[in-house]
């Protein structure tokens, strides 16, 4: 999972949970775009949503063991193009 360490205390205005300087939460949607807008256009490597996608759907891969549901995820047309390229993963625990 991705996260990320609260750089000041505060409360997020559309969830209302209460955020404390130096804690790590889980990166959300609204913070990767939040996020894109500011740190990451002004980084020297330029990091993409996409980026993220391969990781993600390969630790689903190992944990679930469930291509159905990889596929439904990364939303491919069908369960052979993600065997096709997921066909590396290890999905033994």
């Amino acid at each position: 999972m991705f996260s990320y360490v609260a750089r000041r205390t505060r409360i997020e205005p559309k969830s209302g949970r209460q955020l404390i300087k130096g804690e790590r939460y889980p990166i959300t949607y609204a913070g990767i775009r939040s996020a894109s807008d500011r740190d990451w256009a002004k980084a020297r490597v330029k990091i993409r949503r996409h980026d993220m996608r391969r990781p993600a759907s390969m630790r689903m891969l190992r944990e679930t063991g469930d291509v159905k549901a990889v596929s439904e995820f990364l939303g491919h047309g069908g369960v052979a193009i993600t065997e096709h390229f997921y066909l590396d993963a290890d999905t033994r625990r």
